[in-house]
């Protein structure tokens, strides 16, 4: 009997042990992912609490092509809003400004980020004339999957409507940019994806880091080429240099539909005047009655015709940029009414 009056006692033990046990293993998870979750989630802006950056995945593609992705978000301005995490800390919102090869921060970005110390000057240019930016070294920006150290970070006065900055495609470190409109994705190759042996192809110019494609306006028997600036920042569809409407008259002559003003990324305020050019045409790509602007008045600092956000959301687009080509394809966009 005394035998088994200690088998119980045993089991006790060894029961009060296992509660134990759980007890502390069931403990030590919560604070372990209590302590993940506070270390890995970011300060947000408080203009942009509502915005988190959605995780980028990575993976193999046909051929042995590694593809790298990030989520972005096509605003009602025709924006290209891209979530980024700033030195580890911030969750942010991005534009992707293909006439830019810099990152920058708006100054209401900045007024709610006094660790971000800008603390050098640079002399920069913008649609109304020369000014000068703050600007610093040192940063780091989390987009995706990609990890950018030692970025430098310009002052901007404004951005895309519901961003906190602007980012240029070399930044992203990827020689072939795709731009899928369809699935709200930005893809990062390694090399031309396959799929693009169909699609239209053209010649992109590269001028100082800005690229520049041919369109054509026709008028009557003869079409007007000119080089137009890819500029994602612009929300309209197109928008004339001042010298090509000096030397071209007829445009000045086309019913004005709307007078507005737009502010570059110095905080000039710049009138502008929109019409409906008849046809207009890139490569195979033919539209009709498209918006048209060009500024009111001369702008000494204007001198580049620029296609706009309301343009290249109509299209998926894959950037070669060692061949300085431009693959497009017509996505769900293409008929859109125009911005």
């Amino acid at each position: 009997m005394p035998f088994a009056k200690r088998v119980p006692k045993r089991r006790l033990i060894g029961l009060l042990a296992l509660l134990l046990l759980s007890t502390a293993g069931l403990y030590g998870a919560f604070h372990y992912a209590r302590h993940r979750l506070l270390k890995e989630k970011p300060n947000t802006l408080v203009s942009q609490g509502e915005l988190q950056p959605v995780p980028a995945v990575q993976d193999d593609v046909p051929n042995n092509q590694t593809t790298s992705k990030i989520p972005f978000r096509l605003t009602p301005w025709n924006n290209i809003s891209i979530p980024a995490i700033l030195n580890d800390s911030f969750a942010i919102r991005l534009m992707l400004h293909t006439a830019a090869d810099e990152a920058s921060l708006t100054e209401s970005a900045l007024e709610q980020l006094p660790e971000i110390n800008l603390d050098a000057v640079a002399d920069v240019e913008s649609w109304g004339g020369s000014s000068q930016t703050s600007f610093g070294r040192g940063f780091s920006l989390t987009i995706g999957p990609l990890r950018l150290d030692d970025v430098t970070i310009f002052q901007s006065a404004r951005s895309g409507h519901h961003t906190d900055g602007k980012l240029g495609p070399s930044q992203l470190k990827s020689p072939v940019i795709e731009i899928d409109f369809d699935r709200s994705e930005i893809k990062l190759h390694d090399r031309v994806p396959s799929k693009v042996t169909d699609w239209d192809r053209l010649d992109i110019n590269i001028d100082n880091g800005m690229m520049f494609i041919e369109g054509r306006i026709p008028t009557g028997e003869r079409a007007i080429r000119q080089q137009f600036l890819i500029h994602s920042g612009y929300s309209g569809f197109m928008l004339l240099d001042d010298t090509f409407v000096e030397n071209h008259p007829t445009i000045k002559q086309l019913d004005v539909i709307e007078e507005s003003k737009v502010t570059d990324s110095s905080g000039h305020e710049i009138k502008t005047l929109k019409s409906k050019l008849p046809r207009f045409a890139v490569g195979a790509q033919e539209f009709e009655d498209v918006h048209v602007s060009f500024f009111a008045g001369s702008l000494a600092g204007q001198k580049f015709s620029l296609v706009g956000g309301d343009f290249l959301k109509r299209f998926n687009l894959v950037f070669d940029l060692p061949q300085s080509t431009l693959y497009l394809r017509s996505n769900q966009h293409r008929y859109a009414e125009y911005f």
